[in-house]
């Protein structure tokens, strides 16, 4: 019964060719701009999608898309309240594993952010979202991580990261509404990568 248990012990981190990974958990998120009402963190959902290829034993590329969600929120920007909120990141990324044998690792990357305001509702059976305000400009991202191998191309990953965002101006239908906007959050996710 335990014969194949040091087999897969020995192959338990080892990386190849194509890899995914999806992630959700809690995230804490703070806003800072021109216009904006308070710089409280404030927490909510929050999300990954990474894919790429691995380059060896120590490294893997990729991109990701991560991202934090509070709906009908309060607060942050004047004329907003009850909006639903959303800041994220789409990012080109490093995974760079320190000792090939253990599944901890460091990430980083860069890329774009993106800061929204919107009013979604349902009238008559017909859901409708109405985007608001939002901004797009430079991002990066950071974290931390171990993959636990529970199957030879299959992890549990619990990890802590933070995203920045520096989307600058916020616009509403060509309207500028807010300036020197930035936010960044924090979020421990536990995501499932496929290797």
């Amino acid at each position: 019964m335990l014969g194949p248990l040091p087999a897969l012990a020995g192959d338990a981190q080892v990386r190849k060719g194509f890899w995914i990974s999806f992630g959700a958990g809690y995230g804490s998120a703070q806003a800072r701009c021109d216009q904006c009402l308070s710089g409280s963190r404030e927490g909510s959902f929050s999300g990954t999608i990474r894919l790429g290829g691995t380059l060896g034993e120590h490294w893997l590329l990729g991109w990701e898309g991560s991202g934090w969600l509070k709906n009908n929120a309060s607060g942050w920007l004047p004329g907003y309240v009850g909006a639903d909120r959303t800041l994220g990141t789409s990012s080109l990324i490093a995974l760079y594993y320190p000792k090939p044998s253990s599944g901890f690792f460091l990430r980083a990357g860069g890329g774009a952010s993106y800061a929204g305001f919107s009013y979604g509702g349902c009238s008559n059976d017909v859901c409708s979202v109405d985007e608001a305000a939002n901004g797009v400009g430079l991002g990066f991202t950071a974290g931390v991580g171990y993959d636990v191998r529970i199957r030879p191309n299959l992890s549990l990953t619990p990890e802590l990261s933070i995203a920045w965002g520096l989307p600058r101006d916020l616009s509403d239908n060509g309207r500028t509404v807010a300036t020197g906007w930035s936010h960044d959050f924090w979020a421990l996710n536990l995501c499932v990568p496929f290797h």
